[in-house]
């Protein structure tokens, strides 16, 4: 089997509500995270890494009230490698960030 490039995974999660945008099917190599704020104020996001899924908690944290600009956006280029099951989660203060995550399926 081939690598799998994919359409970016993408949420507008409500206001300080951590949501999950992917879920991998597959090991994955993410390479960027975009969070865009599309409010006139600036705004606060984090980005996580669960392991398998697991229950919240800080040691997932990669980014944590990380302050994105009014209307601007933040790449957030990780390289991160994933196994089967592994979530990224994303948060955003205001409610009004747009996040896409660009990856890579890896057979």
């Amino acid at each position: 089997m081939a690598d799998t490039i994919n359409s970016p995974a993408q949420v507008y999660p409500d206001s300080k509500v951590l949501t999950s945008v992917l879920t991998t099917t597959k090991a994955s190599v993410v390479s960027t995270v975009f969070a865009c704020n599309q409010s006139t104020t600036k705004t606060t996001v984090r980005v996580s890494v669960a392991k398998n899924g697991e229950a919240d908690a800080r040691k997932q944290y990669l980014y944590y009230d990380t302050e994105v600009p009014a209307n601007d956006s933040l790449a957030f280029t990780v390289g991160v490698t994933l196994a089967i099951g592994d979530v990224i989660r994303v948060y955003s203060d205001n409610g009004m960030v747009s996040f896409n995550v660009f990856y890579l399926g890896v057979s």
